[in-house]
This record gives structure tokens, sequence and C-alpha cells, in this order.
């Protein structure tokens, strides 16, 4: 649900271990930093640079494609399709990762329950998953978990979980205290 912009800043900054806002303008968050001595800012940028040539080293087996590329489920099997083939004639195995499973839209939209919708993104995940042979990692939303008072939330709190978790191989929660 990030831009290619703001994903490509987010690893950045994991990767040199800085914040997410000096990635994303590393000339006036570093360079023109009056707070930083020049020693400081040579360090900073020679951790920027690292994290670039890091990710560029990447790039053969990294694509990030955001809402201005992938409109719709059938653009992302269009997109898996495309890179399926690139990936098994480089002998290499696909993996797709969707951020956010619940802004997947179809081509559908109107005379569609949400429910509808959710099964319809449940089994095209689950065809992507048996004819491709690829796994497909996915973020859901839960369900406002406030009402509750601090229970760790279950497969039950997803938002239209019932098809998705019938249809998964593995579901996993991450919660923190």
């Amino acid at each position: 649900d990030d831009t290619v912009e703001e994903v490509i800043a987010r690893y950045l900054a994991m990767e040199a271990g800085l914040e997410i806002n000096a990635m994303k303008n590393p000339r006036f968050e570093i360079e023109r930093n009056t707070s930083y001595s020049q020693e400081q800012i040579q360090q900073l940028l020679g951790r920027y640079h690292a994290a670039l040539t890091s990710l560029r080293g990447m790039t053969p087996y990294l694509m990030v494609k955001d809402e201005s590329e992938v409109k719709d489920i059938h653009d992302m099997e269009r997109i898996i399709r495309t890179f399926k083939q690139i990936a098994e004639e480089d002998g290499r195995q696909l993996v797709v990762f969707i951020d956010s499973l619940h802004r997947i839209t179809n081509s559908r939209k109107f005379h569609q329950t949400v429910r509808e919708a959710a099964m319809e993104i449940s089994n095209s995940l689950k065809r992507w998953r048996n004819t491709y042979k690829l796994p497909v990692i996915a973020t859901a939303e839960l369900r406002k978990l406030n009402d509750r008072g601090g229970v760790r939330p279950t497969a039950d709190d997803i938002k239209e979980a019932s098809d998705f978790k019938y249809d998964v191989n593995v579901m996993l929660l991450l919660y923190n205290d």
C-alpha cells in the first residue's frame, strides 16, 4: 500500500540504520543538515551509499510495483505470468509479496459485496499458488480490536477471514504486546 519511493526509502533506512526521511532526501537531511559535523556527514553518507549499493545488487532479484502500475488483480496476474516465465528461464523461484491483501481490487467493483470480493481475491491467490507454483505472502488488515482489552488477535480477526484462512497453506499472526 506504499509507493515504490516509500518502499525504497524504507529499505534503505533499514539497511543503513538511518531515518526514513534521511533516505527520502539525503541531500537535505544529511548533506545540508547543520547539526552534523563534516565527519558525521561523511559517515552517514557512507552508510547511505552502502545501502544503495546493496539495493542495486538486488535489482536482478527484486521488483517493486505499486498502485500506479498494478490497478487490479488482473494486472497482478499478468505481471506474475510474465515474471514467472523469466524466473524459470533463469532458474530462479518467483515469490510474490502483497501489502496489503485488503487493498487488492478486481475489475468487477460494482454489484459485488465485500464478501464476494474477498472470495474472488482469495480464490485468485490460491489459483496463483497452484498454477504458477509460487509462494504468495501477503499482509492483511485486522478488524478493530479496541473492545477486547489487549487480547491477542486470532485468524478470525482478519477482515473477511473465512475465505482467506481456509485457502492458505500457512497463516501467521504477528502481535506486539
